[in-house]
């Protein structure tokens, strides 16, 4: 990472990134300033469907479940590197977004 900073910053540009598609989202995301981002759904039949979802579009991402995290805050697990690049993560925005569509969730968990 001393040898090559340009590591950092992209990790930290893809970061905001997906920061920024999140919250475009309306997605709770604990606004977490790591490079590890939760997509909290609530319950496990909303994380279990918009991961199948996900899973069909081709991007695997990893379900945490009650009593793994609070009751009510089931998430899916998601995380970014320095090696992705912005046209694949608009993709996953955009695999998400239809994700919460098909489920009618943007309008009933993040009034979108």
């Amino acid at each position: 990472m001393q040898k090559e900073p340009e590591h950092l910053e992209r990790l930290r540009a893809n970061c905001a990134h997906y920061r920024r598609g999140l919250q475009s989202l309306g997605v709770d995301y604990w606004e977490s300033p790591s490079a590890g981002f939760p997509i909290v759904l609530g319950d496990k039949e909303r994380c279990y469907k918009t991961w199948l979802s996900l899973w069909e579009s081709g991007f695997f991402t990893v379900m945490a479940v009650s009593p793994g995290v609070p009751n009510g805050k089931d998430l899916i697990r998601t995380a970014m590197t320095a090696l992705h690049t912005t046209e694949q993560i608009d993709l996953f925005l955009e695999a998400l977004k239809k994700a919460l569509e098909k489920e009618n969730l943007l309008s009933k968990v993040f009034g979108k």
